[in-house]
């Protein structure tokens, strides 16, 4: 196993001789970078990450439509900062702050008022 260290990115090789062969598995961990952003924002991002998150959680484990709720766990991951620079690197395209923005208002809309998370956080309060 060869470890080589380029800018920012570290890159695992693993070579093996099969009957010969040489075959080679490289495995690279990139360094994540989030530009122009600051300890508050990455912080906010990651609250609000975890509340979307948990929003979702209690539409899959409380009422009848768990889908639902893997659909709001899925949208909350763009906030959580290594899966949007992930998303971001693998498609170029990254999300404002504008758009986050209006993605959270449509969480708590959607969660508030059509998916009565209130109702259901007291249904789950009962039934412990």
């Amino acid at each position: 196993m060869l470890l080589f260290w380029q800018k920012d990115i570290f890159t695992f090789i693993l070579v093996n001789d099969v009957k010969g062969h040489l075959t080679s598995i490289r495995i690279i961990f990139y360094k994540v970078h989030m530009a122009n952003s600051t300890k508050f924002g990455t912080t906010v991002n990651w609250v609000i990450g975890i509340l979307f998150t948990l929003i979702g959680l209690v539409n899959v484990f409380s009422g009848n439509d768990p889908e639902y709720g893997v659909f709001i766990i899925l949208l909350s991951l763009v906030y959580y900062p290594p899966i949007h620079a992930f998303i971001h690197r693998l498609t170029g395209v990254g999300m404002t702050n504008g758009i986050k923005t209006i993605l959270g208002l449509f969480i708590l809309w959607a969660s508030l008022g059509v998916g009565e998370l209130i109702t259901k956080i007291e249904q789950i309060l009962q039934s412990m």
